[in-house]
């Protein structure tokens, strides 16, 4: 088999990756969490409860027959104590603010060499000491449920894998191919699993496995309205130092470190610059293709 250039993938595309997929398919992370499928449909909550450091990474809500909400933190490496402090926060916050049961899931994404991912955390001292205990899901334990079961959350399997090679890519279409879905909810899955190949990929692998739906879902513009509604969806929630960070995240996901100047010239440009660099990247197969002038 031909060598694999294999892409270092950045948490933040990770996590909008896996946010969207939450939005897409949200029954398959009730599965997996251990609650019953929704019998209605979910709403999502506003998810920036009070302030920017207590935004949580997806509030599923399930209004009938009992009212509840699944609120999901997704951690591509075990936490510091700091952030899980944070999540108990968040945790009594949101059950006020909806007043209804709030189960907080921390969904752990990959396995890499690590060998402990923490369920619980110590508060106060000895000998008052207490313990905040939350559910976990390591979800490489779970890639067969998500073959047989949730097959709507195939694209995960790209990050669950020890490497992913073009099989694990194959198998990712294979699953989203068999699904009876709405053609639109197909597509923005094919779009979702497209966003992490090619951050793990390069161009032409990803075109040679996807084959014509990489250009079906190109040529209707998924993976590029995708990336612009992330970049406009970052503008609107911060300033021009979000505008400047969410653009540098696009660039290096999609084409690996980038040069210094260019990295020094995001970090001066205006919330406009910083647009039309991320509709540029969207568009463009490589840093030579970007218009930078």
């Amino acid at each position: 088999m031909q060598d694999i250039t294999v892409a270092k993938t950045p948490r933040d595309i990770v996590d909008m990756v896996t946010r969207d997929l939450a939005r897409e398919a949200p029954a398959g992370f009730f599965g997996l969490a251990g609650l019953p499928q929704p019998e209605s449909s979910v709403r999502f909550a506003d998810i920036s409860v009070i302030a920017e450091e207590l935004r949580a990474d997806k509030v599923m809500v399930v209004d009938v027959p009992t009212p509840h909400a699944l609120y999901l933190e997704f951690q591509i490496k075990p936490a510091d104590l700091e952030t899980m402090r944070s999540w108990l926060i968040k945790q009594a916050v949101l059950t006020a603010h909806l007043k209804m049961p709030v189960c907080l899931v921390v969904f752990y994404l990959h396995r890499g060499a690590r060998a402990t991912f923490p369920d619980s955390f110590p508060m106060g001292m000895a000998p008052l000491e207490s313990r905040f205990t939350f559910p976990t899901v390591r979800l490489w334990e779970n890639e067969d449920e998500i073959r047989l079961r949730y097959p709507e959350l195939a694209p995960l399997l790209l990050i669950t894998a020890e490497e992913p090679t073009p099989d694990t890519l194959a198998e990712v279409k294979q699953l989203i191919d068999g699904l009876e879905e709405p053609v639109e909810k197909r597509d923005n899955l094919y779009g979702l699993a497209a966003m992490l190949a090619l951050h793990y990929f390069e161009d032409t692998l990803v075109r040679a496995v996807l084959g014509p739906k990489f250009e079906e879902i190109k040529n209707m513009g998924v993976i590029d309205r995708w990336m612009d509604e992330k970049y406009q969806e970052g503008v609107s929630q911060g300033s021009t130092q979000e505008a400047r960070k969410l653009a540098l995240s696009l660039l290096t996901g999609k084409f690996g470190e980038a040069p210094t100047e260019l990295t020094e010239r995001i970090q001066r440009a205006d919330e406009e610059w910083c647009g039309n660099l991320a509709l540029m990247i969207a568009k463009a197969r490589s840093l030579e293709e970007l218009d930078l002038s």
